[in-house]
């Protein structure tokens, strides 16, 4: 699934900027295992949304229906922004 969502992630990411006041971010869970089981993570790909300012997350399901998946983060991150989706969607 990596294969698939390493692509996506990244055109997604790319589509915000420093005025988005957003972070993408990404930890190879193999490879960091102290933030694996600090975050409960039991699965990928898995998704965490934090606030600006918290240190816990908040809940952030990944549910994809059809299209890109680059697509489908950005309508979640839209939603949790509160904004409207872009045209290309």
């Amino acid at each position: 699934m990596c294969d698939v969502i390493d692509p996506e992630f990244e055109y997604a990411a790319s589509k915000y900027d420093e005025g988005d006041e957003m972070l993408f971010g990404r930890v190879n869970g193999y490879r960091e295992r102290d933030i694996v089981d600090e975050l409960g993570v039991t699965g990928y790909p898995v998704f965490k949304w934090w606030k600006k300012g918290e240190s816990e997350p908040e809940p952030f399901y990944y549910v994809h229906y059809s299209g890109r998946h680059g697509h489908t983060l950005m309508r979640m991150v839209n939603d949790r922004l509160g904004r409207e989706h872009h045209d290309e969607l």
